[in-house]
């Protein structure tokens, strides 16, 4: 009888210590990171009690914030701010890298259920000062622990079955075990259309925000954070069909909205490049009945209007179908409407268009040039990039002056970088051509031209072919009326 009894109870010491396991696990404490911080804020005083539990951050008058980071995703349980003199107003909200995307706001100091968050941005405002003396977060990760090593490159930055090694990306053995994570017992099975769509409802649970931008541990990052937009949950889903060993490549859709853009993917399936959108979980097929393997149209298909009257439009998931603008980028016109539209290679150059209204005359510096797509560089880095420049309110017969300043040649090679302009509905006067060198002491490239109307186009191009980043930044852009 003892016996038992004494079994009885080891049993349900051992029970207890499973439960109060499990218990702390969902609730240990969570390490962070400063991201970013508002100009007034002391970092090494607030870094000191993020890193260390230890110190005071004194906070002035007005509005401050501060971006925490988890190096991941975690499911958070309770926020602990600790103050020695408490501010008028707190707001914590769940945000991305950049802290300008906010998804929900969080009480501080409570208990909170099923809250996901990869940022945390904490607002503090008032017309008094206030002194903060710690910061505790408790949760649990979310993320597998493989996300977290630095495993061995599967495919290096330049290989060719790399579909990121436009933006010299390694694809790691992470990426890998990721992708057959997603698959599950069913990879043997699937047919390749069944896991581009696994891989495409993966991405779903991503919000819409800012990441931390292209680095060599992009991937891994992107798969942590699970935030992100368009470009990465085609750059995800392309490095995850790649481990698969399905041949992917990005497909850029600019200007389409006007001033917009989307980015999908095509894989090569069945001897045929077929078009997948990420984004929206959506392709089009001409078997829409067919699920393991039906005919998906691919990029140049979808240009033709006979083709799309052909084929249905497939939704597989609508997480990030936000508004009713949305739509606009499901296609189909976006495919036939779009420019530059293309492959994003390092041989396939896009060119892209713009307009400047040159009533009076302007000078765009390069901040400013970010407004204009594809417009702050020409040459090859990623994107391959060339200038279609429309200009109009011109006066016809007038000489105007067309200005690119560059820094120099930049990239993974430095050699000189030729130029050279055409222009439609009016004529250059003078030379056509530039050689941008780090030897000059000012890269100035001056187009003189004469307009037959009053709207004319100028091309800005290059004839280089090569393997390696190489172009020129562009610091000003000028036209003005010349003598």
């Amino acid at each position: 009888m003892r016996k038992r009894v004494l079994v009885a109870l080891l049993i349900l010491c051992g029970l207890l210590f499973f439960f109060l396991g499990l218990e702390k696990k969902k609730n240990q404490r969570i390490s962070m990171q400063l991201v970013s911080y508002s100009e007034d804020v002391a970092f090494d005083s607030l870094n000191q009690i993020i890193m260390y539990g230890k110190g005071e951050c004194i906070f002035e008058s007005g509005e401050s914030y501060f971006i925490l980071s988890f190096d991941g995703k975690i499911n958070l349980k309770k926020l602990d701010l600790i103050w020695e003199i408490e501010p008028d107003k707190v707001e914590v909200i769940d945000t991305d890298y950049s802290g300008v995307k906010n998804f929900s706001s969080i009480k501080a100091e409570e208990k909170v259920d099923n809250i996901e968050t990869s940022y945390l941005k904490i607002c503090i405002g008032g017309e008094k000062r206030s002194v903060l003396k710690g910061i505790t977060i408790w949760g649990n990760q979310t993320i597998p622990d493989y996300l977290y090593e630095d495993g061995e490159i599967l495919f290096d930055a330049y290989d060719v079955r790399n579909p990121l090694r436009v933006w010299r990306v390694p694809i790691k053995r992470n990426i890998q075990l990721l992708s057959d994570g997603i698959l599950g017992n069913e990879k043997d099975t699937l047919s390749e259309h069944e896991k581009i769509i696994k891989f495409m409802e993966y991405v779903q649970q991503y919000k819409i925000g800012n990441t931390r931008g292209i680095s060599e541990d992009y991937l891994t990052e992107l798969a942590r954070d699970q935030i992100g937009a368009c470009g990465d949950y085609s750059n995800i889903v392309a490095a995850l069909a790649a481990t698969q060993g399905i041949d992917t490549h990005i497909i850029t859709l600019a200007n389409y909205p006007e001033g917009s853009g989307h980015v999908v993917i095509e894989a090569y399936i069945d001897k045929k490049w077929s078009l997948y959108d990420p984004t929206f979980c959506l392709y089009y097929t001409t078997t829409p009945s067919e699920k393991k393997r039906p005919y998906v149209l691919g990029f140049a298909e979808l240009k033709d209007i006979d083709n799309v009257n052909k084929a249905v439009k497939v939704i597989e998931g609508d997480a990030h179908i936000t508004t009713e603008a949305s739509y606009d980028y499901m296609g189909p016109a976006i495919y036939s409407m779009a420019s530059p539209a293309g492959i994003v290679d390092i041989n396939e150059k896009l060119y892209y268009e713009n307009e400047l209204s040159c009533d009076s005359n302007i000078r765009l510096s390069r901040e400013e040039l970010r407004n204009y797509q594809g417009a702050t560089y020409i040459g090859i880095a990623g994107m391959n990039s060339s200038h279609v420049w429309n200009l109009y309110n011109l006066t016809p017969g007038e000489t105007y002056v067309f200005t690119i300043m560059s820094s120099g040649v930049q990239g993974e090679i430095f050699d000189d970088f030729r130029v050279f302009a055409q222009m439609e509905g009016g004529k250059i006067v003078g030379e056509k051509d530039y050689v941008f060198s780090n030897t000059n002491s000012e890269n100035l490239w001056q187009i003189q031209f004469v307009p037959e109307k009053n709207e004319c186009e100028i091309i800005l191009d290059y004839n280089e072919i090569s393997e390696y980043f190489h172009y020129i930044p562009i610091s000003e852009l000028r036209v003005e009326k010349g003598q």
